[in-house]
């Protein structure tokens, strides 16, 4: 099936590869009402090496660059507290990016940690500069941030879906592609995230997607 002008963009959520211990994550929900967006409409630069806080030095954010080796769109947090909950990263660490799931590992355990997916690298860049920035509302600074290593998985996020299709047109659409387990539809942000049952079905609507086959 084809209609005319719709033309969404799609990333595969990349979950953290490590899978050790229980972990809390939002999969089962669409997105959180944030808009990405850049840092002042422009891609900030890392602030100045060796500025202090109430917790002691901010990090070397020389590597916090999208040309980075490490580059990914998940971000990797530690130092979290105990039983630490979704609600309360996303309100600490979604103020100036789009969170598409957060993943909690052992939360229970006395040093929990979490990967947080974004829709794209410059989002988790930003996110790690804002935070150690003076702007941050978080005075602290107790989280330890960095970029976190990722894999490709089974679920599929869609976004920029043209306003005037409806729900059911879009699952149609993606039906006609590939026969997903589960769909999301986000109406108040027209994002979807579609679930399929191999990775590589997952893939093979991305693609079909950014080739406009859809």
């Amino acid at each position: 099936m084809h209609i005319s002008g719709f033309r969404p963009s799609a990333k595969l959520i990349t979950p953290s590869s490590s899978s050790n211990g229980p972990s809390t994550s939002s999969s089962s929900l669409p997105p959180p009402p944030a808009i990405p967006v850049l840092i002042n409409g422009s891609i900030v630069e890392p602030p100045p090496q060796h500025h202090h806080h109430r917790h002691g030095m901010i990090p070397d954010l020389t590597n916090i660059k999208p040309s980075a080796k490490d580059a990914s769109r998940t971000l990797y947090v530690k130092n979290l507290s105990q039983n630490v909950k979704v609600e309360h990263l996303k309100s600490r660490l979604g103020t100036v990016a789009t969170i598409i799931e957060i993943e909690i590992k052992n939360p229970e355990s006395p040093h929990p940690y979490a990967f947080i997916q974004f829709p794209d690298i410059i989002s988790v860049m930003n996110t790690i500069i804002h935070y150690y920035s003076p702007q941050s509302d978080d005075s602290d600074k107790k989280y330890k941030l960095n970029w976190g290593k990722t894999k490709l998985s089974s679920k599929l996020w869609i976004g920029e879906i043209p306003r005037n299709f409806s729900k059911d047109e879009i699952q149609a659409k993606i039906k006609d592609c590939q026969e997903p387990i589960e769909f999301i539809f986000d109406k108040a942000r027209y994002e979807a995230i579609a679930v399929f049952r191999h990775r590589e079905l997952a893939t093979k609507v991305m693609d079909d997607i950014k080739h406009h086959k859809m």
